[in-house]
């Protein structure tokens, strides 16, 4: 996948660019974004409503009541007792956030304010990529009713107005399994399985440096981390944005 690369400037014609980028990329890098979370809270409002979730609840490190410290300084569990994989230096398996979420997220800003030096990469990868490696039979599945979530059975894949949209954290999905004590039948593993290879075979690593800013399109483009010395403090802030 391709990731439209900008550098950041304070005028308004950036934003009014970087609007138009977002409708047609997945991913954007902003480099030399300025370690500032009120300019950071700034892009997040230019490109919609700002999401609350996680909001409020005491396990959360936030900033600015609205920004996520992404740290592997305190590992912190969720309110079901599972560990938040954001939290520690472990391995993250490409994902879209908020998959358990009623309303749904469109973007998922992370601003790098301390680069890990080994490891810590960042991975993407793009639904059409990830659409053109499946099997017919696979993608007509997994846009069928088949993951319980709080708020009824849903699909993985769904029609978007730009074409596929995706919504899955297999993390996610096997923590609300056992949360809710029900169990998957040996097709929808062995389909979950199957995306995940495809998911990774289509992936693309990214390292951020220091004052990067990403910006991840969360319906069209997956993304995940590999892991990285527990001894090295890496510091994202992240915020997302709510889809209309």
């Amino acid at each position: 996948m391709h990731i439209k690369t900008i550098i950041y400037s304070s005028d308004d014609k950036f934003f009014s660019v970087l609007k138009k980028l977002t409708v047609m990329h997945e991913a954007i890098l902003i480099k030399d974004f300025p370690l500032d979370n009120t300019v950071l809270i700034h892009l997040a409002s230019q490109l919609g409503d700002l999401s609350r979730t996680g909001v409020g609840e005491k396990r959360s490190n936030l900033e600015n009541e609205i920004i996520h410290r992404i740290s592997n300084v305190k590992s912190l569990n969720d309110p079901y007792g599972f560990e938040i994989l954001s939290t520690t230096a472990k391995p993250f398996l490409l994902h879209t956030d908020c998959f358990f979420s009623a309303k749904r997220v469109k973007f998922v800003i992370l601003h790098c304010w301390i680069p890990s030096k080994i490891g810590g990469d960042s991975l993407l990868s793009s639904v059409v990529e990830v659409i053109n490696q499946l099997s017919d039979h696979s993608l007509k599945k997994l846009q069928t009713n088949l993951i319980y979530t709080p708020y009824g059975k849903t699909s993985i894949l769904f029609n978007g107005i730009n074409g596929y949209g995706i919504r899955y954290n297999q993390y996610e999905i096997n923590k609300f399994a056992i949360t809710l004590g029900v169990s998957y039948d040996n097709e929808v593993i062995a389909l979950l399985d199957y995306l995940d290879d495809v998911v990774e075979s289509v992936s693309r690593s990214l390292k951020l440096d220091r004052k990067d800013c990403l910006i991840v399109h969360n319906e069209r483009c997956l993304h995940g981390r590999t892991k990285f010395p527990t001894c090295e403090h890496r510091l994202l802030k992240r915020i997302r944005v709510n889809a209309p």
